[in-house]
């Protein structure tokens, strides 16, 4: 079947704690917290797993984009807040986590968050 024929099937990908508001006036995603860096990555990893939605920075963004293939990458997977997931990462058989962005490129009030999914790595 020609690739322009495929289509996926739009999946909602459901956190165990959805901790975030839009600010409607500026299309600002906030969360409840700090932003979690590579300078303190114990507490990165620790909230990554908690199954909210956490603010990330670009580092670790990339970091996980970076370091092995993702999990899913171009797929529709659309979250409860209305963002569009940009990849899913996971190492083995564990729940796919779901990174996204938010702004535009190279604004200053871009922002990066990431939330772990009830999906488990298909390619577990």
């Amino acid at each position: 079947m020609p690739l322009h024929q495929v289509h996926e099937k739009k999946r909602e990908i459901k956190p165990a704690n959805l901790c975030l508001s839009i600010d409607t006036d500026t299309s600002i995603l906030h969360t409840t917290g700090m932003i979690y860096t590579k300078e303190n990555w114990t507490e990165t990893i620790a909230a990554m797993h908690s199954g909210a939605v956490i603010e990330i920075d670009q580092d670790v963004y990339w970091y996980f984009l970076e370091v092995l293939p993702p999990a899913y990458m171009g797929k529709t997977i659309t979250l409860p807040d209305g963002q569009r997931a940009d990849y899913g990462f996971a190492e083995g058989y564990e729940p796919v986590t779901a990174f996204w962005q938010v702004g535009a490129n190279a604004s200053p009030t871009r922002q990066y968050f990431c939330v772990r999914t009830q999906e488990m790595n298909p390619r577990g």
